[in-house]
């Protein structure tokens, strides 16, 4: 992920390819998460909206970051089933996503499993 990718913005740079996804890929969504098995959850953009529902302490663990980021989408769609006038529209980044749930026979996210 540390690889360095051409943005083609108004003025053209170097960056990671975190940045070229969040900003050329995904820049209508407000809240752009990514998740690192090293590093935990990332606020890439929308830290306020997001910081509105977080209280800053984010888990580090596989299991338990999915569980986290789940709860917050789950939030984020029930915010649209109830009409709120604010819904984020959120996006997640999975970095390593093969170290996280890898594609074994007997994972339970794995290829093998119904």
């Amino acid at each position: 992920m540390n690889d360095y990718q051409l943005l083609s913005l108004k003025k053209p740079r170097l960056d990671t390819l975190t940045d070229y996804l969040v900003q050329v890929l995904l820049p209508r969504f407000d809240v752009v998460l990514s998740y690192d098995l090293g590093a935990g959850i990332r606020v890439e953009r929308g830290k306020e909206i997001f910081g509105e529902w977080s209280d800053g302490d984010t888990p580090l663990g596989p299991l338990t970051a999915v569980r986290y980021l789940n709860r917050y989408l789950v939030f984020a769609r029930n915010l649209r089933a109830v009409g709120a006038e604010k819904i984020p529209q959120v996006a997640l980044i999975i970095k390593g996503a093969y170290l996280v749930c890898p594609a074994l026979p007997n994972a339970p996210c794995g290829r093998g499993s119904n």
